[in-house]
């Protein structure tokens, strides 16, 4: 028998139409509550899949598990897995950028995984997800292979999720602990500010890459306004 499960603590989160002028009216909110707030808005630091629901569209990772559980490119166009099953070659698309303007090339891939495995930084889901890696090698600007000490047939699915999504070097180093509260990935929002349980926003990315849908700028702009409430 299905049994509806109670919620203590309503997140809601406003999906807003940001026009662009000063004004900034909205033509359309959407509320979705959540049961709890996350810990970091870090995909690889984060332990919570309510990160995951926040930044859906802030970062994106190399491919994409359809509903069907069918894999898909996306940051990369192709990838080949070796005989032995511990290599993985990804072909990047050459047109993505972060919202920060760094282009998306192999060395931000390969500083991406290494990152996560790195003993000085705290990893959280994504550890896992990486389980026996051991580096990666760039083959030129748009070739990276990631390498694993045995056969790892779950990376695949593991590189579509949410925990090995990829974010930008650049803002890592300029933000340090506060990258957290402002993560900077590909996705076509970004978070201009997440504290606690205060009003905060993502809008919509001006960096997006080649097959990324416009604004209409008679309906505006679109942004995601995350609030909490006890």
């Amino acid at each position: 028998m299905f049994r509806a499960k109670r919620i203590d603590k309503i997140i809601p989160i406003s999906v807003a139409l940001v026009n662009n002028n000063r004004a900034e009216q909205y033509c359309g909110t959407v509320v979705i509550g959540l049961d709890q707030e996350p810990p970091t808005l870090d995909p690889h630091a984060s332990p919570s899949a309510v990160t995951f629901q926040i930044i859906a569209s802030v970062t994106e990772s190399l491919l994409y598990l359809t509903p069907e559980r069918q894999l898909q490119p996306w940051l990369a166009e192709s990838w080949e897995v070796s005989a032995d099953g511990k290599a993985f070659t990804f072909r990047l698309r050459k047109d993505v950028k972060f919202q920060d303007g760094q282009p998306l090339t192999a060395e931000v891939v390969k500083w991406n995984f290494d990152r996560i495995v790195d003993p000085n930084f705290k990893a959280g889901g994504a550890l896992n997800a990486l389980a026996g890696y051991s580096g990666s090698e760039v083959l030129d600007e748009h070739r990276v292979t990631v390498q694993f000490k045995k056969p790892y047939a779950p990376f695949l699915t593991a590189v579509a999720g949410g925990t090995l999504s990829l974010v930008s070097p650049r803002a890592v180093n300029e933000r340090g602990d506060s990258f957290g509260q402002r993560p900077v990935g590909t996705g076509v929002f970004a978070v201009a500010e997440y504290i606690g349980p205060k009003p905060s926003w993502c809008r919509r990315s001006s960096v997006n890459w080649a097959s990324r849908p416009t604004s209409n700028p008679r309906r505006g702009r679109p942004g995601m306004r995350i609030t909490t409430s006890a």
